[in-house]
């Protein structure tokens, strides 16, 4: 994914999701706001990123794939950041 599509109004699939991730891991490791994290999306509203948290953590509950997935994109994230 290129991170214009990650910003985009586009309902798509294969971008929903992508975009989702993104705002759980903003809200997870960043101090952000709701607003704030919208905003860098590409100008979304605070509930549509309420949403996105409630919808990734549900997915994270239930499924070892995505629990793997979070925990691997954060590692990254984390590290990269550090260097």
């Amino acid at each position: 994914l290129k991170p214009k599509d990650l910003l985009s109004r586009s309902k798509l699939r294969s971008l929903v999701l992508p975009r989702q991730v993104g705002m759980y891991l903003a809200r997870k490791l960043t101090p952000l706001s709701l607003e704030e994290i919208g905003m860098h999306f590409g100008g979304k509203d605070h509930t549509t990123v309420l949403y996105a948290l409630t919808r990734i953590e549900k997915l994270r509950q239930s499924t070892v794939q995505v629990q793997t997935d979070l925990a691997a994109l954060k590692q990254q994230i984390l590290t990269y950041h550090s260097i």
